[in-house]
């Protein structure tokens, strides 16, 4: 529904980009006593409320001023808003602390509970009304934010906890790390737009075909990924050592990767009829091998990209996103202009995630104080020289 969509956008990019990060790498490296948890909780829900409030005012005043079914639908937000802030609280919290399964059925809760309201709903009066789905959404919300702020111990965050320096904190760090995941969406979108406007839609199938299958690979390194956070975070003031960490888990998340990745290359044809049900996106087998070569390198960079916000280099991992976005929109302009090649925007993707793991591995080295020297990497090449 789009309502319930605009709420979720709303909470996403209104405080969830800018606290998200900062809330994890401050909370995972203190001592994670209940002073710190409770302190942490009253300055996510100080800054979240003051972002709802804004929000919630500017929608009582767009229903005032604009009478449609959307601006009254609206009207659902400051319900809504609240909630999500609770739900997002405690799951960053959780996230900080390493309580992984505490998110997984806060989360488990939600869908069963909002899942079984709408299925009632829908048997008794054999419609989805708008109405019951905003329902199940609030009850949903009350009970998995009940259940997940009881399992965090000794949670009682108080007004005096506010500190004006972690706020600012918040928005100054917030604001790279956001527009980071603003890019990564950005890039994930750019391929389709640019095709369509050079191609067609009808490539765009093609194309979409065999980028499906690496949404499946993008879904568990974001939870890999997500789940070594707050174990860097607490080895930020150990560059060596978080530097040593990164190399051993991007090596073993390719290790993982590797043969799911061999065996999708290998039979890229049947996996493309499979999932297409037509041998007409064929062409689309091709573009499955890149991709596969691809995913390599999206670990890589992914990694990278949660060491730099782990060593506190936001502003860095911003920098590295926007040299990436620029990489991919020229290589595609050139493949979508020059050549016309479908293939060719699948190889940019492999150029552009390269560039950024470059950029991105000279920004850890140049600012954790290890010295790059030739001979700690090829150290026979060196010995022959002399």
């Amino acid at each position: 529904m789009v309502i319930i969509r605009l709420c979720h956008f709303a909470c996403r990019y209104g405080h969830a980009r800018l606290l998200q990060t900062p809330v994890i790498r401050l909370l995972s490296a203190s001592d994670r006593s209940t002073d710190s948890i409770n302190s942490m909780a009253a300055n996510i829900i100080a800054f979240a409320l003051a972002i709802w409030s804004i929000l919630s005012i500017s929608v009582l005043i767009a229903n005032n001023y604009i009478d449609s079914e959307l601006t009254r639908d609206l009207l659902w937000y400051p319900i809504l808003g609240l909630l999500m802030i609770a739900y997002n609280a405690g799951w960053w919290i959780n996230h900080a602390l390493s309580d992984f399964r505490s998110i997984f059925l806060q989360r488990v809760i939600f869908v069963v509970v909002s899942f079984s309201i709408i299925l009632y709903s829908y048997i008794t009066t054999n419609e989805l009304l708008t109405q019951n789905i905003i329902i199940s959404q609030i009850v949903a919300y009350l009970i998995s934010n009940i259940i997940s702020w009881l399992k965090i111990r000794k949670l009682r965050p108080t007004v005096s906890q506010v500190k004006i320096a972690e706020q600012k904190y918040f928005f100054n760090y917030g604001k790279y790390t956001a527009g980071s995941m603003m890019m990564g969406s950005l890039l994930r979108n750019a391929d389709i737009f640019m095709i369509a406007a050079f191609l067609g839609q009808a490539q765009v199938a093609v194309y979409s075909a065999a980028q499906k299958m690496v949404e499946i690979f993008e879904v568990a390194l974001r939870g890999l990924a997500a789940h070594s956070l707050p174990e860097f975070c607490k080895l930020k003031d150990s560059p060596k050592i978080l530097l040593r960490q990164y190399r051993k888990k991007t090596s073993q998340l390719m290790l993982v990767f590797l043969v799911p990745s061999i065996l999708m290359f290998i039979f890229s044809k049947e996996i493309i009829h499979l999932i297409s049900g037509s041998s007409q996106y064929s062409d689309a087998s091709i573009i499955l091998k890149v991709f596969m070569v691809y995913v390599l390198f999206l670990i890589a960079d992914r990694m990278t990209g949660v060491t730099l916000e782990a060593m506190g280099m936001a502003r860095h991992n911003f920098t590295k996103m926007i040299a990436l976005m620029v990489v991919n929109i020229t290589g595609n302009f050139i493949a979508l202009y020059y050549f016309r090649s479908l293939t060719g925007v699948a190889i940019v993707s492999i150029a552009a995630t390269a560039s950024g793991v470059v950029l991105g591995a000279f920004f850890l080295i140049s600012h954790s104080g290890i010295a790059f020297r030739l001979k700690s990497v090829f150290p026979k090449l060196t010995m022959a020289g002399k």
